[in-house]
Parts: C-alpha cells; structure tokens; sequence
C-alpha cells in the first residue's frame, strides 16, 4: 500500500508559507513513513525539514534531514544536517559574498566518519592590483595560498605577479613556496626596444635548486639589425649562469650566435664558449659559415657553399663544397673537405647528358665518385666508377659501364660491364627481338654472362626463341653454364583441311647436375584429328630409351552410312584405347550397333601384356559380347564372356506366342567352362523352358545330359 499526502499551510506570523505532507509505503516486507515540510520563510529565507521511519526488513528510527539557505542579494547562506536521535551523520555550512570589486566565500564539512574540513576564500580586484586568498584546514593539515598581480602605472609597461603556498601539518616543520615575476619594459623608441622579466623561486625539494633567480633581458636593436636575448639565472645566491642568444636580421647575411658561461666544470661543456653560424645568399651562390670559440680561441670552423649555373647556359650545374676543421678531442678527423658537382642538359630536345662527380677528402686519404648518364631517344649510357683508401670489402676501384640501344624497332640490346681493381668481374651481354608480319611474330632473347664474383656459375649463356603464325608455334630454348647444358624445343601446329588436326611435339635434353628430377632424355609428341565423325589421337613420351605412348580412336557410324548383314540399316560407334610402356602394352577396344527394327549388340575386348596384370590374374585376352533383338512381343537376349581358356555363353528367348489366345513361352539356356563356377557344383549346360496358358503354368529344366525335370503348378 502507498499513501501520499500534501497540504498547503498560510500562516501570518512569522512564517509565511508552509507545506507538510507525508508518504507511506507499508508492504509484507518493508514499512516506510517519511514526513516533509518545506517553509518559505520572511527574507528569503527556505526551510526543509524531512523525517524517516523504516521497519521489517530495514530499521531506521527517526532519521532527519534538514535544509536552511538565504539569499539576501550579494550574501548567499546555505545549511544542511542529517541526523537521528543517536548520533549526528553529517553537518555542512557554505556562506559567500559577492561585492563590486570582492569575493568572499566560507564553507566547512562535518562528518560522523571523516575529519572536519574548513575553507574559505577571498578575491579583491582593483585598477591596478588583482589579489587572491585561499586556505583550507582537515584535521591538522593546514594549506593556505596567496597570489597577487600588480601594475606600476596605467600603460602596463610594469607587472608584478606572487605567488606564496603554505603547508603544515602536525610534528612537521611548514613547508612554503615562494615565486615572484616581475615584468617591465626599459625602453621603447625608434631605435631599440627593450623589455627585461625576473623570475625569483624559493621551493623546499632538496632535488633542486632551492633557491633561483632567472633574469631575461630581450632587445632588439633596428639600427644594427640585431635581436639579443640575453638570460641570467642565479643558482645559490653565489653561482651565475649567463647565456646570450643572437639573432641578426639582415636579408643578405642573416647569422645566429649563442653564448655561454657558467661557473661549473668544463669536462662536458666549456665555462667560456660561443658558437656562430652565418648564411650568405646572393642569384648564383649560396653558403654557410659556422665557427666555435672556447675561451677567445676558435676550436671548430665549417664551411659549406652551393653555387648554381657557374657555367654556360646550354648547361645548368650545382656545386657543392663543404670543409670541416677542429682542435676539440673528439674522435673525429680534425679535418675534412667535400666537394660536389651536378651538371646536366638544359634544352629537353637535345640529347640528354647528367654528370654528377663528388670528392671526399679526410686527412691525407681522398674519396672521389663519379657518375655520368647520356644519350639520346633510342640510346642510354652509364658510367661510374669509384676510388677510395679505407680497408672494407668494397673494392678500392671500381668501375660500372652499361648501355641500352633500343633505337632499332623491334631490336633492343644492352651490355653491363663491371672492373674491379683492374680485373673484370662481370660482363652482361642481352640482345632482345621482337619481329611481327601480318599475323607472323617471332620473339627472342639472348643473354651471356661472365663473371668471377660467384664461382658456380662462371659463365652463363641463354637463347630464347619463339615463332608463332596463324597455324603454328614453336618455342626452343638453351642454357649454358660452364660444361652444362640444356637444350628444350616445343613445337604445335594445327590444321583445318580436310577437317581438324592437332600436332604437339617437343624435346628436351640436358646435362645439369642441379636437374636430377629429371631425365636427362625426354622427347613427346602427339596429334589429335577430328573428320566425318572419327577421333582419333596419340600421346608418345620418350625417357631415355624407353617409349610411353597413348592411342585413342573413336568412330561413330550414322544410320544410312552403312548397312547391316541383314540389309537394315544400323547406327553405331567404335572406340579403341591403347596404352604402351616399354614392351608392355594394355588395349581396349568396345564397338555397339543399334539397328531400327529394335536389334543392337555391344562388344568388349581387353588384351595386354602387362607383367602386373599377369600377376594379379587378368588374362592376356578378354572380350566380352551381348546382342540383343525384339520382334513384335518376341524377345531374345544372348550374352558371351572369353577370358583366355574359361567362356560362358548364357541366351534368354520368349514372349507371347499368339496374340489372340493368352499364351507365353520362354527358354533359357546358359553354357560355360569356368573352373571357379565348376567347382562350386554349378554345371557347364544348363536349360530352362517355360509355358503359360489358362492359368496353367509347366517348367522343364534339363542340365549335363538332357535329364528333364518337370513342375505342374496348380490350376486355380
């Protein structure tokens, strides 16, 4: 059961509005009554007041909430209590102030579990200043902070910022953080502007500085072109680092300096040390300096230069030059000299010419490389070779020539040529063709390479061919390395007179000890014909000295082609299939004849002379016929079987004898000399007859030597 009741109360005193009501909810299980009431107090003033009573599953006794808050304009007061008669759960107070120029704000949390807590907060704000306090108190923890931002006059050109945060606790000495900015501008005409900012750090981590003074002075000079920012940091109160950053903005010779002092040890970087990198630029050429001075002496110098089009203006060119030089105890050469050249064709129709050469000097040992790339549309030629003094696996000279010549259509061919120390390690010798008359083409490739970088392969030669018209192709095919060789050659053909032929042969020999899967003798070849309805198709394939071949026939005979021994005509099919290895071979060979007065027969013949068919029993002749022939309702089925010496001949006759009165006759007679079917009792002729008339039914069975057998079945 719910029960909710609301009530509206007026009341003239002191409180102007009250509204009560209660809510109970009463289940098998749970009893819950609340009781609220809401009062709208004089002077803005809201009051809540909730109580709440549980029983059965959960027990709760008088559990009250209460809520207070006042707004009177800028002052803004909140309460708010959870208690019951045993203890108080939770107590918590927020007031706040808002002015014209200040903020005020005050607030503390009580808790049955937890410390209390306490904080308040104050913010003042003027023309010129702008103040901030804060402080906050759990238990006997403390935190206070205090931050300031002040102007010196109207125009800014002064700023002062602090900032101090305070923390104690109990038996512990406070811990305070001080910083303090100051920003200010010296001095602003049409000659310099300067602006300085000092920043004071006092922390208490002993892992640094605990003390810091940081000095930033920034210039800028419009008559010399200068941008300076000079920084000061005092460490200690007795230990000053100064460091000098300048830049100068001149657009023809724009240079960077940075300077440093500082009063620690010079083992990692020196006390007195300044480095300056200058850039000069002009149309044609362009460079870098850069020096480094330790203590008034300089230790290091760079150079580079980039100079463009020195020459004529048929050709475009970049060169390069950089130089390198120092008195510092690094492990490097305390000197070195790079040089660079680029120069190619400016005129795209003219013939094309790259040439790109480069120097490295270190020391007294000299580097140089030199590429080149030129030709025309249908030629290209490449050069480079390369020298240098230094121990590694790259030879101290090397030497690489290569062309392409493509300028003959249907023709191409290109050469490598590759020295090394005066030696010839590789040589590359390709020739490629491509040749196409109406529907004629014929493709080719030759390839020789000479080499001594690998010794396994020497020397190799490779030739590749083919040749294809509208009725033929042919593939060949040689391969050289060293004393090995491998010679392979395909050839198809295809013609459509007088009907469809097909041709395949190839050949293939070779002497590779990395080709032992194959034989080092295999030839193949084979046809396949199509005419006035014949197949016929062979497949030879020759391993060494030995033949394995595949012969198919197949010919069908179309009713009216031919006629039969009885005058009527026939339709029939041949097919022959014969598979040759070696001395053995294995045929197959089935014919059918249908003629149209419903008479047909099927013959079967297996011959071969394969060892594993011998051993498994498979006589080296077999054949196997049936025929068959229906007369009106008049049937005879005779079938034989030969397989070597052993035959079974079995033949079926009978049907309706005549058509008015309801007779029928059939005979069987079956005939054999098979062992198996010998030994099992079955004899080697037998004979069955039968008769059917008027529900009369006679058998006659005789078998060996016509001993008949006879069986009356019953009249009705």
């Amino acid at each position: 059961m719910l029960k909710l009741q609301w009530s509206y109360v007026c009341v003239r005193a002191a409180v102007s509005h009250q509204h009560p009501g209660t809510v109970v909810l009463d289940t098998p299980w749970l009893y819950v009554r609340t009781a609220h009431k809401l009062s709208r107090l004089r002077g803005h003033t809201l009051q809540l007041t909730s109580e709440l009573t549980a029983t059965k599953w959960l027990t709760v006794h008088n559990l009250v909430l209460e809520a207070w808050c006042r707004d009177r304009g800028g002052e803004k007061e909140a309460r708010l209590a959870l208690y019951s008669p045993v203890a108080t759960y939770l107590q918590a107070e927020l007031w706040g102030a808002v002015g014209k120029r200040a903020l005020e704000a005050s607030g503390s949390l009580c808790s049955l579990w937890t410390h209390p807590l306490r904080g308040n907060v104050s913010l003042e704000t003027s023309q010129t200043s702008h103040a901030l306090q804060m402080n906050a108190t759990y238990g006997g923890q403390n935190l206070s902070v205090a931050a300031a931002l002040t102007s010196a006059d109207k125009s800014l050109k002064k700023r002062q910022a602090t900032l101090k945060m305070s923390f104690t606790k109990p038996a512990s000495p406070a811990a305070e953080v001080e910083l303090e900015v100051v920003v200010e501008e010296l001095r602003r005409d049409k000659k310099m502007y300067q602006k300085t900012a000092v920043l004071h750090l006092r922390q208490p981590l002993q892992i640094l500085p605990q003390a810091l003074l940081l000095r930033e002075t920034f210039t800028v000079d419009l008559l010399q072109g200068l941008y300076i920012l000079e920084t000061r940091a005092g460490i200690h109160s007795n230990r000053e680092v100064i460091h000098t950053l300048t830049l100068g903005y001149k657009p023809s010779k724009p240079f960077v300096c940075s300077a440093l002092i500082h009063p620690f040890s010079s083992e990692t970087v020196p006390s007195d040390s300044e480095i300056c990198v200058t850039v000069t630029s002009n149309q044609t050429h362009k460079d870098v300096r850069g020096r480094l001075r330790v203590g008034g002496s300089e230790r290091l110098t760079f150079l580079g230069l980039a100079q463009t089009n020195p020459w004529r203006a048929r050709y475009q060119a970049l060169q390069v030059k950089a130089t390198f030089s120092h008195q510092l105890q690094l492990q490097l050469p305390s000197s070195a000299v790079m040089e660079g050249l680029v120069r190619w064709t400016a005129e795209p129709d003219r013939d094309f010419d790259y040439q790109a050469r480069g120097r490295l000097r270190v020391g007294r040992q000299e580097c140089q490389l030199a590429v080149q790339l030129n030709g025309t549309s249908g030629i290209v030629g490449l050069q480079s070779s390369l020298s240098h003094p230094f121990k590694s696996k790259i030879p101290k000279t090397l030497e690489v020539r290569a062309a392409a010549d493509v300028s003959v259509p249907g023709r191409g061919s290109s050469t490598v040529h590759v020295s090394a120390d005066g030696k010839d390690r590789v040589m590359l010798n390709a020739q490629v063709s491509h040749i196409l008359v109406r529907s004629d083409r014929a493709v080719g490739l030759r390839l020789n390479l000479s080499q001594s970088l690998l010794p396994a392969a020497a020397d190799l030669h490779l030739n590749l061919a083919a040749n294809t018209t509208s009725d033929s192709v042919v593939l060949r095919g040689s391969f050289t390395r060293g004393e090995e060789a491998l010679l392979a050659q395909v050839r198809g053909s295809r013609t459509d007179s007088p009907g469809l032929r097909l041709a395949l042969s190839g050949d293939l020999r070779h002497s590779l000890t990395g080709l032992s899967v194959l034989p080092p003798v295999l030839g193949l070849g084979g046809a396949l014909g199509r005419s006035d309805g014949s197949i016929k198709g062979q497949l030879r394939v020759e391993v060494m000295d030995t033949v394995h071949s595949v012969e198919l026939r197949h010919q069908t005979k179309a009713a009216g082609d031919e006629e039969g021994m009885t005058g009527e005509e026939t339709d029939g099919a041949r097919d022959l299939l014969c598979v040759r290895s070696g001395m053995e071979h294995l045929c197959v060979n089935v014919s059918r004849q249908l003629a149209n007065q419903g008479r047909g027969e099927v013959f079967l013949q297996l011959c071969h002379s394969s060892h594993l068919l011998n051993v498994t029993g498979v006589p080296v002749d077999s054949s196997a016929q049936v025929k068959w022939s229906r007369d009106g309702e008049q049937l005879s089925v005779l079938a034989e079987l030969q397989a070597g010496p052993e035959y079974l001949e079995a033949e079926f006759l009978g049907g309706r004898t005549d058509p008015l009165t309801p007779r029928w006759q059939y005979s069987s007679r079956l005939q054999h000399q098979v062992q198996a079917l010998l030994k099992r009792g079955l004899l080697s002729s037998l004979k069955a007859k039968a008769h059917y008339q008027f529900f009369i039914i006679l058998f006659i069975v005789s078998a060996g030597s016509s001993r008949p057998g006879y069986g009356l079945g019953p009249s009705q």
